[in-house]
């Protein structure tokens, strides 16, 4: 907290993003849950939970397995809405979106407006005290709209022939999606969690910047403005190409950006960063490519590097640039803690 606050610290706080996808690759002699991982490697513990529940009201879904595929479909009173999942042994990838014509537009916005959020602060607290003094919960809000769209429901392709071809439908749908969003931000900001998080993964490989300025980062401080009124700080998750975003990113009222990932998967530097978000905390700065495939040694020399490029050390928090990479040997990251343990603020 002192960290993010822009209070002095002792050390760098280091807090790598572990999710289930990286525990599965450990081996089976060594696989356990993420928050004794987390401890078994040292490093302090970022938690990311939903302090919500979320209720479809007046809407029909039904789940059904084909082989592979996961065929979700929603009868709403405006027609139906088809999706389909597809599992392979690394990964599960959306092959059907929801929305694929403008006649899914408003089955789509029905489905939203009749969307209800349930308080689930029970599970911050349980969460908050199993990591204890080793760290704390982010509470995890919904996606701004136009992202979650690009992301899940629509696809970069089909979001923009869509904005284009009916642009009243699609901002008239946005808005239906950034009220109930502001719904959840509410009931989070009096939430148990002094962070909310804003899992935005914006990068210019699927969105302008100037259109990025129009349909997120003006949601974005919506959001912010919910959960500064309720004490909290806002956090966005961005684990893109950011840097020709920065200029646009630093006039935001977000608190800071998570994730931030330098060359070669991302395109800004921590040192760069700083520099664009001098009020912003950062959380970021490794390479997860890197931690995944360079020698333990080099990842020292790297985490080294990294520390200076990011000092002073007050705002920052070092962790990868979006999840741990699968299979990243356990000994890398705990060269990391050993790293950071050594280097003087």
């Amino acid at each position: 907290m002192a960290a993010l606050r822009w209070q002095p610290v002792d050390r760098i706080p280091w807090a790598p993003l572990i999710d289930g996808y990286f525990l599965e690759s450990l081996p089976p002699a060594q696989r356990m849950s993420k928050i004794p991982f987390l401890r078994h490697i040292g490093c302090d513990i970022i938690d990311w939970q939903l302090g919500q529940h979320t209720i479809y009201r007046d809407v029909e879904t039904t789940t059904q397995q084909r082989g592979d595929d996961t065929i979700t479909t929603i009868r709403t009173p405006c027609g139906i809405l088809t999706e389909r999942r597809q599992r392979t042994a690394t990964t599960t990838f959306i092959t059907e979106p929801k929305i694929k014509s403008v006649r899914d537009i408003e089955p789509y916005r029905f489905w939203h407006e009749h969307i209800y959020y349930e308080p689930d602060f029970a599970t911050l607290r349980q969460v908050e005290n199993e990591i204890g003094d080793d760290g704390m919960v982010f509470a995890c809000a919904p996606q701004s709209p136009a992202q979650f769209l690009i992301g899940e429901d629509i696809g970069v392709e089909g979001f923009y022939y869509l904005l284009a071809d009916y642009p009243h439908e699609m901002e008239k749908l946005l808005a239906t999606m950034h009220d109930k969003n502001k719904e959840a931000y509410r009931l989070l900001a009096d939430s148990p969690a002094a962070v909310v998080l804003a899992p935005e993964d914006v990068s210019t490989s699927t969105m302008s910047p100037d259109l990025c300025e129009r349909y997120t980062l003006g949601y974005l401080d919506d959001y912010a403005d919910i959960v500064h009124a309720g004490g909290k700080l806002l956090i966005a998750h961005m684990c893109g190409l950011l840097k020709d975003m920065a200029p646009l990113i630093a006039r935001t009222r977000l608190d800071g950006i998570e994730s931030v990932t330098p060359p070669t998967t991302g395109n800004l530097p921590v040192d760069e960063a700083r520099t664009a978000w001098p009020d912003k905390v950062v959380i970021g700065g490794l390479e997860p490519k890197s931690l995944a495939m360079l020698p333990v040694g080099d990842v020292r020399a790297y985490a080294r590097d990294v520390l200076r490029r990011a000092a002073p050390g007050n705002g920052f928090v070092l962790a990868t640039g979006d999840a741990t990479a699968w299979g990243t040997p356990i000994e890398n990251l705990i060269a990391v803690t050993e790293t950071v343990a050594a280097f003087t603020v």
